[in-house]
């Protein structure tokens, strides 16, 4: 869904289920933030598995996943236009919404996708592409002519 600028701010209940992209003005966007600790272990130390195991959340690795593949599939990296916000509901299915907003808040466009936790990586990835084919593309090929131009992903960053 293409809008022609961001709706306006909520008058903010505080709740974690509000839309992400809620603003009037870029600068004053709520921010949803997800606070992740990757621990890195050495190979066969079954020890150390077992005791990262006990405090892995898998709401939150299926929800980095998706949000991840949108940003990939956006080409989009910290200083892009761009955002995702994944959830998995009660009812053990992930929500993922996705916005791409001109850098002067001037145009938006924004969706949602639900589907099963397993997918979470395709309905990243499915969401992406929707919002590029929606006129997101057309917004990021703008900020990137923009002076001091936002830097993206690339799948060579990826590999290494």
């Amino acid at each position: 869904m293409r809008s022609s600028s961001p709706r306006p701010a909520s008058s903010g209940s505080g709740s974690d289920h509000e839309s992400p992209w809620r603003c009037r003005r870029p600068r004053v966007c709520r921010h949803q933030v997800r606070r992740i600790v990757a621990i890195e272990i050495r190979d066969g130390d079954e020890r150390m598995r077992s005791a990262v195991a006990a405090i892995d959340d898998a709401d939150a690795a299926t929800a980095l996943t998706a949000e991840r593949a949108v940003v990939m599939a956006l080409g989009g990296g910290c200083q892009t236009p761009v955002g995702a916000l994944a959830t998995v509901g009660p009812d053990d299915a992930l929500e993922i919404a996705g916005i791409v907003v001109a850098l002067d808040g001037s145009e938006a466009v924004h969706g949602r996708l639900r589907g099963p936790r397993a997918m979470a990586a395709e309905l990243g990835r499915r969401l992406g592409e929707q919002l590029l084919a929606d006129g997101g593309a057309e917004i990021l090929a703008g900020a990137k002519r923009a002076p001091g131009a936002v830097g993206g992903y690339s799948r060579e960053m990826a590999n290494g």
